[in-house]
This record gives C-alpha cells, sequence and structure tokens, in this order.
C-alpha cells in the first residue's frame, strides 16, 4: 500500500467515525425524546458513542482531527 493509498483509507476511516457518532447522537437524541433512556438499545447506543468519542478524542490527540463536541 502507498503512502498515498494508506492516508485515504485513514481519510476514510475518519470520516465514518464521524458519521457514525453524529448517526448515534442522533439515535439518542430521538429515544430520549421517546423517553427510552432506559431501555437496552439506548444504553447500547450510549456505549457507542462513548467509544466513537474516544476514537475522535485520539485522533484530536494527535492533532489528527479537531475534538468532538
Amino acid at each position: 500500500m502507498t503512502d498515498e493509498q494508506r492516508l485515504a483509507a485513514y481519510e476514510a476511516m475518519q470520516r465514518e467515525i464521524e458519521m457514525l457518532y453524529a448517526d448515534t447522537s442522533a439515535r439518542l437524541e430521538r429515544l430520549k425524546a421517546q423517553d427510552k433512556q432506559k431501555t437496552a438499545s439506548y444504553r447500547e447506543a450510549l456505549g457507542w458513542k462513548i467509544w466513537y468519542k474516544n476514537v475522535l478524542e485520539l485522533y484530536a490527540r494527535h492533532g489528527l482531527a479537531e475534538k468532538p463536541e
């Protein structure tokens, strides 16, 4: 794999993590609006959101992305 291919793959992975973080945040808001904070679906989504945020924060710590909101 060339350096250009590696960079393109990294950038695609970063976009995917950012998209998954945004989608999961929106899902949590929908579930919260339905008063479903104690459901397994909500808790699972919350776990994924935390994991995605940690990955994005790791990128930010190394200067590769902005810190998630």
